[in-house]
Formats: C-alpha cells, structure tokens, sequence
C-alpha cells in the first residue's frame, strides 16, 4: 500500500499545478492561512465545512510553506493515500495485478474528476478518510482486533470532521457493517461495535471538548449544522437529470451543458464539442450523462441483490460480508449525495461505487479468462485515455501564474485576468492591505496574499442569516480605503450577487465606484477593482422624476409611439447595476426606446450622466451592445448632444461606465425636452435590458 501511494503521488507530480482556481479552494486556503496565524474558524472566519481540511492545511503550510504550491502537493499526496487504500480493499478480491489495475482505474477517474482531486477541498479529503476507515474497518474484522475498530472508529469520525454529510453516512454505514454484517452471534458484535463506537466517541469528545474550550460550539453549529440544512431548504440547488426518458436529447442537460459534462472536456474541446454532430444533431451525449449519474444506483443496486443471494446461498462467508461492507459504504454516499447534483460533485462518490462494481466482477472474472482480458482491456483503455488528456491539458495550460503565494498554470486568458488584477491591487494598496472579494472567488485574496476583510470569505446565494449582511457593512465601512473586487464572473445557474445579497450590494452601489475593470477577454475572468467613493452631486433624474418622464419607443422606421402601463414597465425601470443607480432601457433588436423629460435648465446647468452596458452582462450571449443617444427638443427642433455605442463582448475597452457631460447653458431659462435614447441593432433575437445611463442628473451651477 505504501508503494502505491507514493507511486501515485509522484505520477501527479508533474501536473499537480496544472489549474488556476479561484473559487472553493481558495476559502479552505484562506481559512487555513488564519489557522496557521492562530485566528479560530467559526469565530474569526466563515465556513460551511467542519475543520478537518482546514487543519491539514494549516499543518502542511507550516512544514513546506505557506502557497499554492503546498496546497496542490497536499491535494496529490490526499489522492495517493485514496489509492493506496483502494489498493488495500481491493486485495480482499483481487490479487496483487487485479488491484494495481483497479488503482489505474481509480487514476484514470481522477482526471474525469478534474479540478475536484486537483485541489485542496473537504470532499475529497472526507472520502480518503472515508476509504482508509473502510479499508481499517475490513482488516480489523478480518483479523478480529478490537484495537483495530477503535482505530477505525477513530478514524471514520475525523471523516466526519472534514464533510458532515458523506463523511456521517459514512461513519453509520461502517458501525452497521460492524453490528449485522460481521461473524459471531450478537454478544461478539456488540462488542465489536462499542469498539467502533468508542474510537468514534473519543474524537468526537475531544473535539467537542476543544470548542467549548474556545467558546465556539454556538457559531460552529451555525455555520456548519443550521446553515446548511436551512439553505438546502430555501434554495433551488441543480439537480441530477431525469433518467427517463433514456433517449432522446434531454433540454435540461442542454441548458447546463457546462454542469452536467466533464470539466475537463469542456476545457480542452469546447467549441469542437458543443458544435459537433454527435452533440447537436443525436441524443448519445444525453444518454452517456444519465448512466453516468445513476449508474451509482444501479450498481449499488446490484449490489444488494448479490449480497441477498450470497447471503442465502452457499458463498463464501467472508467474501459476502466484506461485499456487503462496500454495498453499505455505496448506499450512504449515494444518500449523502446532496445538491447541487452537478459532475463536480458527482465525482466525488464515484470511488465507493467503482470499488462496489470491481468487488462484483472479481468471481466472474476468475471463471471466465475472456472477462479478465476484457476488463484489462477496459481499464488500459481508460488510463490511456486519461493520459492522453491529460498530456493536451499540459499543452493547453501552458501559461504560469507567479502569484506572492505561488505559481501555478493556466490558459493565458485565465492568467492574464488573474494576473492583472493582482497587479491592480498592488499598485493600489499596501501589501498588509485587507482586500474584500465579492461575490465568491476568495482565491484571489490568497493568491494575492491579502487577508479578507471580514471572516465571511465568501458571499453564498444560499446564505439566508441576515446577520451576515450588517457584518460585511460594518467591515466596509470600518477600513474604507481597504481594497475592494468584484467579479461579473459568476456561476451558470446561480443567481446575481445583486439578486441574492441586495443589501450588501445596494451598500456597494452608494459608497463605491468601479476604478479599473480588468480581464474579460474570452475564455478569461472578469473583474471590478472599485475605490470608495459617494455618488456625484446632483439631481437624479430617477425616482419620482423618472415616474412623471415619458417613454417612447419605435421599431424599424415606424413613427415613435408613447409606451404606458405594464408595457412601460418592460422597457424601462430604475435599477442598481454594478456600481450606480441606473436607469435601465431595454434594447429593441432594430428599433429604439426613448426616456423623456420635461426640464427647464437654470443657468450654467449641466446635465451628467454614464452609459453603460450591464458589467453583469458583458460576456453574455447574445452580444451586449448597444447605441446611445442624448437629445434636446425645443421649439427649434431636436438637437442631437451626444451619441455613443458599446459593444463589451467584442470590443473590452468598451466595459465600463462611460461619462457623458452636457452643457445647458444655450438652453437656460427655456423649457426643453431632454430624451435619452438607447437603439438596438437589427441582428438582435430578442429584446433584452443590458443598457442603461447610470446616475442621470441634473448638476447645478457651481
């Protein structure tokens, strides 16, 4: 078993950094930096995670350093001992060659798993736990040792420690196993599980003990019990597609192509892919999906249905047993398989399944030599495949990221937004300065070397605690020239920040403004530096005086006609984009929305303004563009003032908000009409809001 770990710890090796990650890996960094400087998780920062990873984090910065680079040989060497226990479950079955095979096996599925197993995460170091239990678990009841339950009981409940919900299902299945599933009449089981329990118990004594040490035990049952079960109540989390109909294409994976196919795949084929026949124009992707998802069922399934006949039957005794420990293992982590059931996630419950399905071939492929080479064949196959994507990930991820925490390797795109909005925050703030990233991409902050300044790392739409909101406030507000990010870059399917966190964000919009956008370009992240600052003086021409302008709206050369009622409503609203008030006008694909105002300038007004596209939108499909047009009627005629247009998806130096100054001065003391105009372009689908003038106002003399 140790050969294998090692062995597969230095097959990673060389490309252990091959991922730029800037989302849930970040947050476990960061908690384990504060760790690492003696701050408490719970109390000093923010987690839905109990501490585990955070721990082993912390100890590995503080023997190899504090960077990316120990993080990800943290991750390769947590993979390792998944393998070297896998190795050591499946010598139950498999001779020394069967379970090396399956061990490939296991390597080739980790590069389907991609990024999960290429990062620090609490899933994936609970199921190494979890299979080591397993494995501590098998050989104890083998060897009848109770020494060695309680070492499993001990080792089942720090799995607990690193994800509450597989590693809890975990931990019952084990002591089930342990009671029902082993030889000798009930006083000897009993015996065996209060051995289980008791390793289980000690742990979970200590660590109790240790919070209440610390005053922790109300925060870390809220964040980490109360949160979760609350949130998977109140949100609307992706979940696993429909199994039937089996053929056919399936709208709901079509529509999160992105969540339900491989990562990697998609990283590395994209537009080949997602443009090819096979995905277009037959179903054979939306089937491949569905078994893909369900097939843990299926196979625990099976399962159940070996283990009854063995059970009943004439097998061998110990051989059903330990099958059964695997059918037990497969059932709790496919009922702890919570939301969101997207592959990422998936992947992460696939080792016991793969184990289940290995332990199930074993007899028949001892009777049947042309089932051996069959499946020698499957799992050669599988590695190769593996391998080859893996040798194109290196290719494709060709560009370093040198980071003060570290490098790693990405596309350039990646890097380069990645890399300019460190180098923003560098030129301006202080190194020691705290940095707050909005809404979830905390890996910034740790590959920057920024503290976060507040313990709430990450701002999560399923987060329903309004306390959380008045933290992040007062944080802001406490360090006012603290450095601030914001990231139009946010997950398919999730809401916006804006929707989930409007108060944190209308917070935003009233004392911040966008000082730099950077990244954006295609196959890149977007982001937001902003700076504090109040909103410019002036009269809004929002709120009630936007309830009282007119609104007119054409299409192709037909007159203009006046648009009221619901059908206003559609066309024109009073929003908060990233970072101002707006007036929102939607983009008419050929035509044109006009805002009009009655107005009477004093002399030496102006009329200020933004234009702008949504920064929410700028990367969305179809293309965010639009034409801008400020115009003055008065008895004379209509007096074109201003015009601009915007396209941000092709053209990035168009991103941001756009001033627009307009004297009034020949205007003065006259009543006039001034009308703000947004066109749309003929090639457009549909009518969508993404353009808007940001703060309109009417700026007094000075």
């Amino acid at each position: 078993m140790g050969a294998v770990v090692v062995g597969v710890t230095l097959l990673q090796w060389p490309f252990r950094l091959l991922m730029v990650s800037v989302a849930d890996e970040g947050a476990v960094l960061l908690m384990a930096a504060d760790v690492l400087r003696g701050r408490l998780p719970y109390i000093d920062g923010f987690h839905y995670a109990l501490p585990g990873v955070f721990y082993l984090a912390a100890a590995a910065f503080a023997l190899a350093g504090e960077s990316i680079e120990t993080a990800r040989a943290l991750a390769a060497v947590v993979f390792g001992v998944a393998c070297g226990a896998t190795y050591g479950i499946m010598r139950w079955w498999w001779g020394r060659t069967g379970a090396l095979l399956v061990v490939l096996l296991l390597v080739a599925y980790r590069v389907g798993a991609y990024p999960h197993w290429q990062m620090v995460g609490y899933a994936t170091l609970a199921m190494t736990v979890v299979l080591v239990a397993t494995w501590m678990t098998g050989e104890a009841v083998r060897r009848g040792r109770a020494v060695g339950l309680f070492a499993a009981g001990m080792t089942a409940a720090l799995a607990v420690l690193c994800k509450q919900d597989s590693g809890g299902a975990a931990t019952l299945a084990l002591g089930v196993f342990v009671l029902v599933g082993t030889a000798g009449g009930w006083g000897v089981r009993v015996r065996r599980a209060c051995a289980f329990g008791a390793g289980g118990a000690l742990v979970a004594v200590v660590f109790v003990g240790w919070l209440v040490s610390q005053g922790a035990v109300a925060e870390t049952f809220h964040q980490t019990v109360r949160l979760p079960l609350q949130g998977a109540r109140s949100f609307e989390y992706l979940q696993q597609p429909a199994l039937w109909p089996l053929f056919g294409r399936d709208m709901q994976i079509r529509r999160h192509a992105f969540d339900y196919l491989p990562p990697l795949l998609l990283d590395l084929h994209f537009l080949g892919f997602l443009q090819s026949d096979l995905y277009h124009r037959t179903g054979i992707v939306d089937v491949l999906v569905k078994l893909v998802f369900w097939s843990p069922v299926f196979v625990a399934v099976v399962g159940v249905v070996a283990v009854g006949r063995g059970w009943r039957g004439a097998g061998d005794p110990a051989g059903v047993r330990a099958l059964l420990l695997l059918v037990l293992l497969a059932v709790a982590m496919r009922a702890a398989f919570n939301p969101p059931h997207d592959w990422i996630h998936l992947m992460v419950l696939y080792p016991p399944t793969l184990l289940l399905a290995a332990a199930l071939f074993a007899g028949p492929a001892r009777r049947r030599r042309w089932l051996r080479a069959g499946l020698t064949a499957v799992v050669l196959g599988s590695f190769g495949t593996a391998a080859v994507l893996v040798a194109q990930a290196r290719e494709r991820l060709d560009t370093p990221l040198v980071t003060p925490r570290g490098t790693v390797w990405g596309t350039g795109p990646q890097v380069r937004s990645v890399a300019a909005v460190i180098e923003a925050l560098g030129r301006r703030a202080a190194p020691e300065a705290p940095l707050a990233v909005f809404p979830y991409l905390p890996g910034i902050n740790f590959l920057a070397g920024r503290p976060p300044l507040s313990r709430y790392y990450v701002v999560w739409p399923a987060h329903v605690d309004t306390g959380r909101d008045d933290e992040v406030r007062r944080a802001l507000d406490a360090d006012p020239q603290a450095p601030v990010v914001y990231s139009p870059s946010q997950f398919p399917g999730l809401p916006l920040f804006r929707e989930f966190a409007p108060s944190i964000f209308g917070h935003l919009v009233r004392h911040y403004g966008i000082a730099e956008p950077v990244g954006g370009e295609p196959g890149g992240l977007s982001f937001l530096v902003l700076e504090r600052r109040p909103l410019p003086a002036g009269e809004p021409l929002l709120g009630e005086t936007l309830a009282r302008a007119r609104v007119w709206r054409a299409t192709g050369t037909e007159e203009a006609q006046e648009v009221t009622g619901e059908a206003r409503a559609e066309v024109v609203a009073e929003e908060a984009w990233p970072f101002l008030p707006v007036l929102q006008v939607a983009v008419v694909p050929g035509g044109r929305v006009a805002v009009r105002y009655a107005i009477r300038p004093a002399p030496g007004s102006r009329f200020e303004t933004y234009y702008g596209i949504d920064p929410d939108r700028w990367q969305s499909d179809p293309e965010p563009e639009a034409g801008f047009r400020v115009v003055i009627r008065d008895a004379a005629g209509a007096h074109a003032v201003f015009a601009g247009a915007l396209a941000t998806r092709r053209r990035p130096e168009d991103r941001g908000w756009k001033p627009v100054s307009i004297d009034l001065d020949p205007w003065a003391g006259r009543s006039v009409t001034l009308e703000l105009e947004v066109a749309g372009t003929a090639h457009r689908g549909r009518t969508v809001a993404v353009a808007g003038w940001g703060w309109p106002r009417l700026v007094p003399p000075r």
